[in-house]
């Protein structure tokens, strides 16, 4: 299963379906399902998000979204993230979908399915 976009296809499937609850893959079982490796699986949950296929469920956490995008300037800064946080909105995203991030564990869902 190295065909990427059947992958993509899986991953937005589940999604739609609401599986997983959150974003979070510890021991590899979401990611392997659908015939990546863990960290190939958070770069496509990232290429998805970047390119709108996928939502984060919070404003919030989507705004780090819009600043990668550059629809929003770098003055625009939210309390809530840090300044190099702010200033690498990438490395963020990849954190905040790694489960690594101060906002913890965050739902996705594809944008046409209104969210929880």
């Amino acid at each position: 299963m190295n065909d990427p976009q059947y992958c993509e296809l899986l991953f937005l499937r589940d999604l739609a379906n609401r599986l997983p609850d959150v974003f979070h893959d510890p021991n590899g079982i979401r990611s392997k399902a659908i015939g990546l490796s863990p960290d190939m699986y958070v770069e496509m949950a990232a290429a998805l998000v970047e390119d709108l296929y996928a939502r984060f469920d919070r404003e919030d956490v989507q705004f780090i979204v819009a600043r990668l995008r550059g629809e929003v300037p770098p003055i625009s800064k939210p309390n809530y993230f840090h300044a190099h946080e702010w200033t690498n909105p990438r490395d963020t995203l990849h954190n905040v979908l790694a489960g690594i991030h101060s906002q913890g564990l965050q739902r996705l869902h594809v944008p046409w399915t209104p969210p929880y």
